[in-house]
């Protein structure tokens, strides 16, 4: 059976899994006073990451203890262990809202920013502007430019951290499959350092680390709400580009040396791809819960409603009994579903039944004395019906005397 899309996702981030599911909510309680105290202790790791200077050893050292105190463990793991201090580009996959802060506590690196935000903010969180805003050819400049250590063509001050990338583009759950890498990373290094990365809770192992459609926050949130989470950096070795390799060859050889090493398979789905089945989800679940609050208000129909309903179908469709309007209201409890039935043709003999026994009201009283409510609200819309033809008889001769008298 082949990978389907939306199998590199998780729709539920609490466990189906009974066991799992009970002791999370036993636990709730312990975790928020954990959250609390976890809260306290981020601001300070934020004040240190933002003070000390991210090629200092012990800020890597101490932002490590504060990690484990968050629950956040990090292990080095992988061929050789550690990043080699030669390879200027680290290439991972995408996991969790935190893979540039895992890694970073194991490797100061710099991450290149995609995104408008403040520059202290981009500071703060490690991010670097190569000019992605204006365009794949200038982010490329860029990119190579730091590369290489120039600081005049780049907008980086120091260029002396390696420059982290995530070629997938997008978070997936890590389980099923790869995406396929972007080429951008491959085109302007010739060498780079793979890393895989995998993350395991040791007591809610089921409980995910992201859904569709969580914002970043209520990932992070979890993380600090629960006991542990280990994240696992396998440093894989170095990879270099062939003398004849294209950027699409070079991305597509490290996707699967990837993909190998962490047992799962390598799509052909993009970050596009991926960002157009999210829209289709998001729009599915937006048309199932419309029709769901429909069903809930079909069920809500008043007299009232039924009344203003018939009346407005009435004046579109003159020949169509009021009562027959009603009627059918009653069931289909949708304006439009009655309006459909009526352009179809329906609800004419119904009518036509309607105005011949419309004549015969009092006898049916006389005969049917437990349907004394039902017939007084016939003879009531038949009333309207009469009075209604009157009015507009009286209408049409007014307006040929005033004709005439024009004339």
């Amino acid at each position: 059976m082949s990978l389907r899309i939306n199998d590199l996702f998780d729709k539920e981030r609490i466990p189906s899994a009974h066991y799992q599911k009970w002791l999370f909510y036993i636990y709730l309680p312990i975790g928020f006073i954990i959250f609390f105290l976890r809260l306290g202790l981020g601001i300070q790791m934020f004040l240190i990451a933002c003070i000390l200077r991210k090629n200092y050893v012990i800020r890597s050292a101490i932002l490590r203890i504060y990690a484990m105190l968050m629950g956040i463990v990090i292990v080095n793991k992988g061929p050789v262990e550690h990043w080699d201090n030669k390879t200027r580009l680290m290439v991972a996959n995408h996991i969790t809202a935190i893979d540039h802060f895992a890694i970073e506590l194991s490797q100061s690196c710099t991450l290149p920013s995609i995104w408008d935000i403040p520059n202290f903010l981009r500071w703060t969180l490690g991010y670097v502007d190569l000019g992605a805003k204006k365009g794949r050819e200038e982010f490329v400049k860029q990119v190579k430019a730091y590369l290489a250590h120039k600081h005049e063509e780049c907008n980086a001050s120091d260029t002396s951290l390696p420059l982290l990338s995530f070629p997938e583009g997008c978070i997936t759950n890590g389980n099923k499959g790869l995406l396929k890498f972007s080429s951008w990373p491959f085109e302007v290094a010739e060498t780079i350092q793979p890393i895989a990365l995998t993350m395991h809770r040791p007591i809610f192992s089921e409980l995910k680390s992201t859904v569709i459609g969580s914002p970043w926050w209520e990932d992070v949130l979890f993380f600090m709400l629960l006991p542990v989470s280990i994240i696992h950096i396998n440093w894989l070795s170095p990879m270099h580009k062939k003398p004849d390799e294209t950027s699409e060859e070079f991305a597509d050889r490290c996707s699967s040396v990837l993909s190998a090493y962490l047992e799962i398979e390598k799509t052909s789905f993009t970050s596009s791809d991926v960002n157009e089945a999210l829209r289709r989800i998001f729009r599915e679940s937006r048309n199932n819960k419309a029709m769901a609050s429909g069903k809930i208000a079909k069920n809500n129909v008043t007299e009232a409603n039924l009344n203003s309903w018939a009346l407005k179908i009435k004046q579109a469709h003159p020949k169509i009994h009021l009562s027959v309007l009603k009627d059918n209201l009653r069931v289909t409890k949708d304006p439009g579903e009655t309006i459909n039935i009526i352009m179809k043709g329906g609800l004419i003999s119904e009518s036509k039944e309607a105005y011949a026994n419309s004549k015969t009201l009092s006898e049916k009283l006389l005969k049917m004395p437990k349907d004394v409510r039902r017939l007084l609200e016939d003879r009531k819309w038949d009333l309207i019906e009469r009075n209604r033809k009157s009015y507009l008889d009286k209408s049409r001769k007014l307006i040929n005397n005033l004709k005439q008298q024009l004339e």
